[in-house]
């Protein structure tokens, strides 16, 4: 994989040689969302763990609000300062 920053676009050669164009190109590492500590409250989580909150991100359990990498939202800072805000 090599990654090449170009006047107008970032080129990304695959290990095969093909080479793939994009105005941007952002970076993501995954994540695992790490909700053992709310597990005894009984707190709803999706499909893949995520823990599922309302619009306010507040979680069925009166009195508990969640924001960031445990909701299933994107996974980006931003997104966790607004949910926290």
């Amino acid at each position: 994989l090599d990654i090449d920053l170009l006047d107008d676009l970032v080129r990304v050669t695959l290990s095969d040689g093909r080479a793939l164009d994009f105005d941007h190109l952002y970076s993501a590492y995954g994540c695992v969302p790490r909700t053992e500590l709310l597990s005894d409250l009984k707190t709803e989580t999706n499909e893949e763990g995520y823990l599922v909150a309302d619009a306010h991100q507040r979680l069925a359990p009166k009195g508990l609000w969640v924001a960031g990498d445990v909701v299933a939202s994107l996974s980006q800072i931003s997104v966790a300062c607004g949910q926290g805000a």
